[in-house]
């Protein structure tokens, strides 16, 4: 996806609308904030801190 986004000049998105270059580290940076990765990396505390309202769900 990066080099196709690369090819046609494009910017990539995020779910909540933050814009980045299609460069490895811009991208790494939207996932590394993102709701899944959370999850991913600690479900128990990412679901503690969504009961809790740390967190929320878009």
């Amino acid at each position: 996806m990066i080099e196709l986004a690369k090819k046609y000049d494009w910017l990539l998105m995020d779910i909540k609308g933050n814009l980045v270059e299609p460069e490895f580290r811009e991208v790494a940076k939207l996932i590394k904030d993102s709701n899944s990765y959370k999850f991913l990396k600690d479900p128990l505390k990412f679901l503690t801190d969504l009961g809790e309202g740390r967190i929320k769900i878009e």
